[in-house]
């Protein structure tokens, strides 16, 4: 039996132990590339169905090989996006999907337009970013399981986990993989209404709404979405009206099986000033975090943009980038093009010692290790506290809020916890410390002078 006919059973036998809209998902853009030495290689549309195969169905097609080819196999799956991939396998909910959708999205005029045009269509309605795939999503340790739950729900909105909850850093690819969900739901089926929008666009858009009085308007736009996600919804908290139309919004998409996808900075237990019908409401779903990457998804993505760059380091340079830069993917991105650009102005090859220096700049300047005890003493020193005051119970405003200042700094420059923050700041519980984050981010966002007092104590940090 030739590997055509072969892959052909295995398909066949794999089609009935799983959904039809999985199998058009996951296994419609596969072939079976070679048997050799006991291993099977298997070529797959993009990396997404690579990495979905290897983690979810890999017993599954090993078992299902056996099964035919009277041999267990280890399994190879290879990204090969310009083969043409087709199955002889006739998958109904392929062809059911395709047909509604092309009968929804194009008129009797433009039977003859290419189908991807509509999908670019769908997602410019959508407000999806095009960079942010699944394609070109690193996944490692520090965001495996929030990967994870975004596939499931990609792969089947609304029924895997809703609402589904991501938060994180600042710049560790939250946006990336929700918007990635939307891209992925688009592709299989362009006519799905899908919505990405920011809190702060969601204020605007309503603050608009009340004025103009087309609240109407509004709620139409929102609930009559398959799939809403809401980006940065920590600045919901304080909002009561915003709140209120949420909430309601909410109810509306989940009673009717739609999806809801949310991002945020904190989990909700740590939004303040957030009601709690609706913080149990996001409780009710999935809640994945997203930390920073790790050496070795620093290396993956360090790999992944010198390819879209067409451009080349040594591994031992990209070794020593992601040694060097601890905090987030943007910063890692920023690091490589400073690189880079230093590799292309250079006359001589640039040492390691010399890669070293241009990340940190210069290693007398290096930032040291910052404690708690470093945050109260400079941020005493900026508002003309003494630290006894501050740790006190006094709470004149200039002391309440130096203490406020010192709380957002611990978060901001320590990551720690927020019982600890409480605890080095010698207050009752966390509460407190969500309400004086909030107060300083949102003065921050409104009061130029008073941002560049903290710039300035963060600088001093680092002396």
């Amino acid at each position: 039996m030739d590997l055509g006919s072969t892959w052909q059973l295995i398909l066949q036998r794999i089609q009935i132990d799983i959904s039809a809209q999985t199998f058009e998902t996951w296994f419609s853009q596969t072939k079976l590339l070679e048997i050799k030495d006991g291993v099977a290689k298997i070529a797959c549309k993009n990396t997404f169905i690579v990495q979905t195969l290897e983690t979810r169905y890999y017993n599954l097609i090993q078992n299902t090989l056996a099964d035919i080819h009277g041999e267990k196999l280890n399994l190879i799956f290879l990204s090969l996006p310009d083969m043409i991939i087709t199955s002889s396998v006739k998958s109904s909910a392929k062809s059911s999907l395709q047909a509604k959708a092309q009968s929804t999205l194009i008129s009797t005029h433009e039977e003859n337009e290419n189908l991807e045009e509509i999908r670019e269509l769908a997602i410019k309605r959508s407000n999806l970013n095009p960079k942010y795939s699944f394609d070109n999503y690193i996944v490692g340790s520090s965001n495996r399981l929030a990967h994870a739950a975004a596939t499931a729900v990609a792969e089947k909105p609304a029924a895997a986990y809703n609402p589904l909850f991501f938060y994180g850093g600042v710049g560790l690819g939250k946006t990336h993989l929700i918007q990635a969900i939307g891209h992925f739901v688009l592709s299989v089926n362009p006519k799905t209404k899908i919505l990405y929008t920011s809190l702060e666009t969601m204020l605007n858009e309503f603050l608009s709404a009340i004025q103009e009085r087309k609240t109407n308007e509004f709620k139409n736009k929102y609930r009559q979405l398959d799939i809403l996600i809401v980006d940065d919804i920590q600045f919901i908290s304080g909002k009561d009206a915003l709140q209120e139309e949420f909430f309601n919004t909410f109810n509306v998409l989940y009673q009717s099986n739609k999806q809801i996808i949310i991002a945020s900075d904190r989990p909700p237990s740590e939004i303040s000033r957030l009601e709690d019908r609706i913080r149990s409401r996001f409780e009710g779903g999935m809640i994945a975090d997203i930390n920073a990457p790790e050496y070795e998804t620093k290396v993956a993505i360090l790999t992944r943009k010198l390819e879209e760059k067409k451009a080349s380091l040594p591994s031992a340079v990209i070794g020593v980038i992601a040694e060097n830069v601890e905090s987030n993917v943007r910063e890692l991105e920023g690091a490589l093009s400073k690189i880079l650009t230093y590799y292309s102005i250079s006359d001589t090859p640039l040492s390691l010692d010399d890669i070293e220096k241009i990340l940190k700049r210069d290693k007398k300047n290096q930032k040291k290790e910052i404690k708690p005890r470093d945050i109260i003493k400079k941020v005493s020193q900026s508002f003309s506290v003494s630290e006894e005051e501050l740790l006190g119970q006094i709470r004149t405003k200039s002391i309440a809020t130096a203490r406020q200042v010192a709380m957002y700094l611990m978060k901001k420059e320590l990551g720690i916890t927020l019982m600890q923050i409480a605890s080095y700041l010698k207050r009752q519980d966390h509460t407190t410390i969500i309400h004086g984050i909030d107060k300083i981010e949102s003065e921050i966002a409104k009061n130029r002078e008073f941002k560049d007092q903290i710039i300035e104590i963060r600088k001093s940090l680092g002396e």
